[in-house]
């Protein structure tokens, strides 16, 4: 697997390290005493160390060079670091009613000047990543090497959301319902739209959801939009497609989508044991 591309300085592993002591001395800055506060902030630090390890994993499946490994995993630390004044001033996770806080990361980031350390190249490919860690999609027209940094981040941002929901549904916490579901309004119902999107491969626009129930099948389709043989191996292996599966109603439109889900995710697998 290539890098898409040489990073262009050796200095990668010296910024990580001064990222690292910067982002732990800034979390730490939020840890007011206010327990909803405190809660919303361990949530997304521990959320982020888990990332940036799910990171490391992938790139070491693909096997990237050290230098590639540290630039992905920066941008895994730095991908949610606005979460923490977003939830300081609005109180939710939700983008849709406070801002987008992949747009909001770019503010910080480049106000503590976090990536003035990389050579240009290797800073934008970091600010790329980020950008889009949670777009619709990954865009078409950024180049191949900021694609790869994009498609690292993404995925392992899912493989640890799906550990984060599935520990709420299985034991939900009142008190998280802003941090995990987002505000989302329970119901048992499932939307059409959301069904048909997921039969036909699509990745779901968050507007479209309706009920927690809703919720739950945009994270079955996110297997469409998983890149790597690891990551489609760690979700089945994790057992997340099934346990999600047994949490959704059993009727007719939901049992067509996790069909089509599982049958993907099977495929995906093999494809990629018949690779190695």
């Amino acid at each position: 697997m290539s890098d898409g591309g040489e990073i262009r300085k050796s200095n990668v592993h010296p910024v990580f390290d001064s990222v690292k002591t910067w982002y732990n001395d800034y979390t730490r800055s939020y840890r007011s005493g206010d327990p909803h506060l405190e809660d919303a902030v361990n949530l997304k630090y521990d959320h982020t160390m888990r990332v940036v390890k799910e990171t490391s994993d992938l790139c070491a499946s693909l096997r990237l060079s050290t230098d590639a490994t540290a630039l992905a995993e920066i941008a895994a630390l730095l991908h949610d670091v606005a979460r923490f004044e977003q939830f300081r001033i609005f109180g939710t996770f939700a983008d849709k009613k406070s801002v987008n806080h992949a747009d909001f990361a770019m503010m910080i980031i480049s106000r503590n000047r976090l990536t003035d350390g990389l050579c240009s190249e290797d800073a934008d490919t970091v600010i790329t990543a980020i950008k889009y860690h949670n777009a619709i999609a990954v865009p078409e027209w950024i180049n191949e090497r900021q694609k790869l940094f994009c498609r690292l981040l993404r995925d392992a941002d899912k493989l640890d959301i799906y550990k984060i929901v599935l520990d709420h549904y299985v034991n939900p916490d009142p008190g998280r319902s802003e941090t995990v579901e987002v505000g989302i309004p329970e119901g048992v119902d499932v939307s059409p739209e959301v069904c048909a999107l997921i039969m036909a491969g699509e990745t779901v626009p968050f507007d479209l959801i309706r009920s927690i129930n809703d919720f739950k099948l945009i994270q079955l389709g996110w297997v469409f939009d998983l890149n790597f043989p690891h990551s489609f191996k760690c979700v089945k292996h994790r057992g997340y497609i099934s346990s999600i599966v047994r949490l959704l109603p059993d009727n007719p439109d939901v049992r067509r989508v996790a069909e089509k889900v599982e049958n993907y995710l099977e495929q995906q697998c093999a494809d990629s044991a018949g690779t190695t």
